[in-house]
């Protein structure tokens, strides 16, 4: 979908909001008249997109991510659970976690897509000190990490991430709230 298409709601309020979004990239990404020419230059920091299922975040990191790569920057995107997998590889593959840290801070770009498990918050202690580990890394090498956030506000974010976790990702972050109703639709109901 273009960026200049992202505004579908019919509700008033909720078109606003969505506009305020993508002129907000527009100017964060100086995204010429012609749509032929964006970049990154302007993101240094951290973009957090927040908001309820199915309001286009991981669509509008995406966007952005199409940007990084015409600039030729290394990017990785992980969900919560490939992310979580991929600790249970290096277990497997006897794969050392800081050789896959300092992949990790080396990126240009990370992009966590709803880095907790579906359903809930970060459940085990391991799932929280990889996650905290992932995003130290990147904060303490001060590279921007992109990341989509199913939340209504700080205090869930906390609750689902912890506080130490939420507190790293929205330091100089800008934060993206993406507040309207889902896009998804089913195409029929039967029965």
């Amino acid at each position: 979908m273009k960026l200049a298409q992202w505004v579908w709601s019919k509700d008033s309020a909720e078109a606003k909001r969505q506009q305020a979004v993508i002129d907000w990239l527009k100017r964060a990404t100086e995204l010429s008249a012609d749509a032929k020419s964006a970049h990154l230059n302007n993101l240094t920091g951290n973009v957090v997109f927040v908001g309820p299922p199915g309001t286009g975040k991981d669509m509008l990191m995406a966007w952005l991510v199409r940007i990084a790569i015409s600039e030729k920057k290394s990017v990785e995107w992980f969900n919560g659970p490939n992310l979580f997998a991929k600790t249970r590889d290096m277990i497997r593959d006897d794969a050392s976690e800081m050789e896959f840290l300092k992949r990790i801070r080396a990126l240009d770009l990370l992009c966590l897509s709803d880095p907790v498990p579906p359903g809930g918050k970060l459940e085990t202690t391991h799932q929280v000190s990889w996650l905290y580990r992932v995003i130290d890394e990147r904060y303490r090498a001060c590279k921007p990490t992109f990341c989509t956030l199913n939340v209504y506000d700080g205090k869930e974010a906390e609750d689902k991430l912890t506080p130490q976790i939420w507190d790293r990702l929205i330091d100089g972050a800008h934060l993206v709230r993406c507040f309207w109703k889902s896009y998804r639709k089913q195409t029929a109901v039967i029965g």
